[in-house]
């Protein structure tokens, strides 16, 4: 990796390195986890503009979609991830704006991945079956994802089995 570093230093200017490893060039470094979080991206416009600014995680950041689209591309088999994602982008925003605080965006993308999986397992007519207890659950949170899905039944007439929902509140 540093040899790397070092042919593309001799063409270009690197103003910052993001990855999972910190290179020995002694220029800043934003973990990869920080860009996924979205906490990277307030960093590295810093970095570019040389301006401090407040930047909030965006809720359907490009990084949030191209994470959910790849992972939908691996699991799902009947549903086409490029026709679902925009909607369950969707769902995200509905779920949002039901919610006093914004979820952080790795577990945005377990949540919207699993979503996308139980549309499909509605499809097969294959449920999850929740293990747990539903009546320990915040009964608000699935009140909330519940709202949120009405998309669903809106635009492609499917409606999540009621196991999904307690899941999918026991991640946030």
């Amino acid at each position: 990796m540093e040899e790397r570093l070092q042919e593309i230093a001799e063409g270009h200017r690197i103003v910052a390195a993001v990855g999972v490893k910190k290179p020995a060039m002694r220029i800043p470094f934003i973990p990869l986890e920080a860009i996924i979080d979205g906490a990277g991206e307030a960093a590295l416009l810093e970095i570019v503009t040389g301006s401090r600014g407040t930047v909030r995680p965006r809720q359907g950041s490009r990084v949030v979609q191209n994470l959910c689209a790849e992972s939908l591309q691996k699991f799902l088999t009947y549903l086409n991830p490029e026709k679902v994602l925009p909607l369950l982008m969707e769902f995200d925003q509905r779920l949002e704006a039901g919610r006093a605080e914004p979820l952080a965006n790795p577990l945005r993308i377990r949540l919207l991945v699993h979503c996308g999986c139980a549309l499909e397992r509605c499809v097969m007519r294959k449920p999850l079956h929740y293990g747990g207890n539903p009546a320990e659950l915040d009964r608000r949170k699935v009140q909330q994802l519940q709202k949120a899905a009405e998309l669903f039944s809106e635009k492609l007439h499917l409606t999540l089995a009621a196991d999904e929902y307690y899941f999918m509140a026991e991640m946030i």
